[in-house]
């Protein structure tokens, strides 16, 4: 188990500073919260019994103070300002990407003794200081709901509180918030999909409205055609051609406005991740768009008796 207790202090070192959020935890928080460094080590026991005033930093305070080229080892040893107390670093840990609730990457971890003692020597009723949160792992997840009840009535018991509607505390179990998480991006993604059906839709509506007027104008080019020996199949071939490439032109305007949009999110902050694979099922389900809606205009065409194509005004 670790508990926690954190805020938002200014890491300094020399000219450079940066917000950081400070942590206070036991050295288990490396396990418990899978968070190992990527270079130097996790202060000890030890070190949160003596109070003894060492930081392991995040990717961003590293950044942000040594510069954007820093290597990890470089902080290692060195001292930084957290506020106004001085830290020694004895480990640095690897960038962690954008999180979404918050940014890991900005995180000061430090002793819980050491942060009771310098950063809140009394709690906001001004009693005894103490922690906001406790992490607990579990033997497997197996045994997280079983553990999620056990400290529930650990602590209802503790607090002397008998209504299980109204505690003064709240136990969250992981796969519970995995689970609501799972909730929310399905329904996302059954609303994306659902707007991206009405758009294909409509688009290939357009297609085939498109590709009816072509026809309709070409009457004469058709007969022409079959009148010089074109079968049906070749009238049918020429126009699935040219409804394909229209709805590939599509795609292709589509993944380059997507790939323009990616990169203005650096500015926003946001790393665009581009992978082929997503890319090239739309470029194919484009082109079959393409196919599916221009094959009723296609077909229409290729049915043309060539005489009365040749007599259309």
């Amino acid at each position: 188990m670790a508990p926690t207790v954190n805020s938002s202090v200014q890491a300094k070192l020399g000219s450079a500073n940066t917000q950081a959020s400070v942590l206070g935890t036991w050295p288990a928080y490396e396990t418990v919260r899978n968070s190992p460094v990527e270079t130097g080590a996790y202060f000890t026991d030890a070190d949160n019994k003596s109070r003894k005033r060492v930081a392991v930093i995040g990717h961003q305070v590293l950044t942000d103070l040594w510069g954007e080229d820093a290597a990890p080892d470089q902080a290692i040893g060195q001292k930084v300002r957290l506020g106004s107390v001085s830290f020694t670093v004895t480990g640095v840990l690897p960038d962690k990407g954008a999180t979404g609730f918050g940014n890991a990457n900005s995180q000061v971890l430090i002793p819980l003794g050491t942060y009771l003692q310098r950063f809140s020597r009394t709690n906001s009723a001004g009693g005894e200081p103490t922690v906001s949160s406790v992490y607990l792992q579990a033997v497997s997840a197996d045994d997280l709901t079983a553990l999620q009840a056990d400290v529930t009535d650990l602590l209802s018991t503790r607090h002397d509180q008998t209504d299980p509607d109204n505690l003064d505390f709240q136990v969250q179990n992981q796969a519970d918030s995995l689970a609501s998480l799972s909730s929310v991006t399905g329904t996302l993604t059954l609303l994306v999909g659902a707007i991206a059906g009405i758009s294909l839709l409509v688009g290939g509506i357009g297609i085939m409205n498109i590709m009816l007027v072509s026809v309709t104008e070409r009457t004469r080019e058709i007969g022409v055609r079959k009148a010089l020996g074109a079968k049906p199949r070749d009238i049918l071939t020429q126009f699935l051609v040219e409804a394909s490439l229209l709805s590939i032109g599509g795609g292709v305007i589509g993944m380059l406005l997507g790939v323009g949009v990616a990169y203005l999110g650096n500015l926003a902050g946001i790393a665009p991740v581009f992978s082929a694979t997503p890319m090239i099922v739309a470029f194919l389900f484009s082109a079959l768009v393409g196919v599916f809606f221009g094959y009723y205009p296609a077909a229409r065409a290729a049915r043309l008796d060539p005489v009365d194509s040749l007599r259309y005004e």
